[in-house]
């Protein structure tokens, strides 16, 4: 009886510490999100004027990481982490925020999962040492959830997410739903945006038209797998660089200039400009997939933080919109699959990218999502978005 009544009381202590840390990373969470979106209203206003401060951004960015963050404050640290069960410093949670809102405030094009990564695996990291309930892997994988949570707006997604890609242990995943869950409702009592998308209606299957619709999916796995080995490759040569400085204000310019050539606001910051575009109905050219990814690899090769996700995501769908009629797919459709294809390869999950398919799109995806999630299992490679996730 006494073994059952400490049994409780230890499960008890489990759920708690869940929902605090989901309420108090859903509340930082939001403020980061809802930073994120005035200072990139305040850069649509402003037409091209902040652009000219890319430069200057790329080296304060570089300057805060060396000089008040971690050597490696960046996702690496968090698999590292996870390992070892180091500590994160609770400082590169306000670090990530600020980094982040000077990238999205400057027209960067740039996500802002990394640095919701960052900020959930700090919280948590913080509040195991002062409560240590949980293993240090298990608190990080809560806190990501719970950040990817209030971010999307995807709490069964974000869970599965966190423990797929960061920590591997299935049976951690009932407390990242539970710390998911509280940092979802934070979402819904801050009105943040959830991330959900309409495709009217699915294809009439035939054996003919799975086809396509596979074929589709693995091309788009490719695509994911090539972006992910791109970004890798962009910035292992300037951490390779003796001129790193030298290389970043360079690229910097080069960013700012195409930015400015350009002259389509459809590319910078995440990418949701160009996700609406697509679900929208409005008209979507092969070139803007391409744009698209070209500059989101420039921007993380100049070393401003953000993300990776929503950019992948605005990279599939802006492809498979533009596929889809020539094959004989409805192009809404072939955009959803190529959006959670180029995600899935990019970041090497499976069962996220399932469940993101369900939540973005609705429960009558559950078949598309499936194959999308198959298809990224085939295609990822051994690269990902995430180096020490790479196999």
């Amino acid at each position: 009886m006494e073994s059952l009544i400490e049994f409780g009381r230890k499960k008890g202590r489990f759920i708690v510490f869940c929902l605090f840390l989901g309420l108090v990373v859903g509340m930082v969470e939001s403020i980061f999100v809802s930073g994120v979106r005035l200072l990139t209203d305040l850069h649509l206003k402003m037409g091209s004027l902040f652009l000219w401060g890319l430069p200057v951004g790329a080296l304060l960015t570089r300057w805060l990481i060396k000089n008040i963050g971690h050597d490696k404050q960046n996702i690496e640290q968090i698999f590292q982490a996870e390992e070892s069960a180091v500590h994160i410093p609770l400082r590169n949670a306000p670090l990530a925020i600020s980094e982040a809102w000077i990238s999205h405030l400057l027209g960067a094009c740039t996500g802002r999962a990394g640095a919701s990564l960052q900020l959930g695996s700090a919280i948590g990291s913080f509040l195991q040492k002062r409560i240590p309930v949980f293993s240090m892997g298990c608190s990080l994988t809560c806190g990501i959830a719970a950040a990817l949570s209030c971010l999307f707006g995807c709490p069964i997604a974000a869970a599965f997410f966190a423990v797929e890609i960061f920590s591997r242990r299935w049976k951690e995943l009932p407390y990242a739903l539970l710390a998911s869950l509280m940092s979802y409702s934070v979402h819904l009592i801050f009105q943040i945006p959830s991330l959900r998308l309409s495709v009217l209606e699915l294809p009439s299957f035939s054996w003919g038209v799975l086809f396509k619709i596979f074929l589709c999916a693995v091309l788009f796995g490719v695509i994911g797998n090539l972006f992910a080995r791109s970004l890798q490759w962009a910035r292992s040569q300037i951490q390779k660089s003796e001129h790193a400085i030298v290389l970043i204000i360079v690229l910097s310019l080069i960013l700012m200039l195409l930015l400015m050539f350009i002259r389509n606001f459809r590319y910078i910051g995440t990418g949701e400009i160009l996700l609406q575009a697509v679900f929208e109905g409005e008209q979507v050219f092969l070139s803007d997939w391409i744009w698209k990814a070209v500059l989101t690899i420039l921007t993380s090769a100049c070393g401003f933080v953000g993300g990776e996700m929503t950019p992948m995501f605005s990279v599939g769908a802006s492809l498979g919109v533009v596929c889809g009629p020539l094959v004989g797919l409805d192009p809404l459709v072939c955009a959803a699959i190529g959006m959670l294809c180029v995600f899935g390869a990019g970041t090497h999950s499976i069962w996220g990218t399932a469940f993101f398919g369900i939540e973005i799109f609705g429960l009558w995806f559950v078949p598309l999502s499936l194959t999308a999630g198959l298809a990224s299992c085939l295609t990822k490679g051994k690269w990902s978005v995430y180096r020490l996730n790479s196999k």
